[in-house]
């Protein structure tokens, strides 16, 4: 286990592409919290629907066991569609996690 002394806070980029069905490409921009606290920005797109989309996401830490091994945590997002099929929709999610690493 991981003392809490060695653990960083983190910054990382994602890239991710998908060639199956149709063509996908999505962008990732995290920050991850030594407190467990985080948030994520991300754009995608869809060139064969014309559509691209935004998101951004954040999670809070409520609660962890003194070892850090199970968390509470509260998660929320909001994405917003440009072009194609759903061009103007918004979609907002909110959530509650209960994690534990055994």
């Amino acid at each position: 286990m991981i003392s809490r002394r060695q653990q960083i806070n983190r910054l990382k980029a994602k890239f991710f592409l998908m060639l199956r069905f149709v063509c996908l490409v999505r962008l990732g921009l995290g920050y991850d919290h030594v407190n467990g606290h985080g948030a994520s920005l991300t754009a995608s797109r869809i060139p064969q629907l014309d559509m691209n989309t935004l998101g951004l996401t954040g999670k809070a830490n409520l609660w962890s066991s003194p070892n850090r091994a199970t968390t509470l945590d509260l998660t929320g997002g909001v994405s917003k569609h440009f072009g194609g099929p759903f061009d103007g929709q918004t979609n907002k999610q909110i959530g509650l996690g209960l994690n534990s690493r055994f």
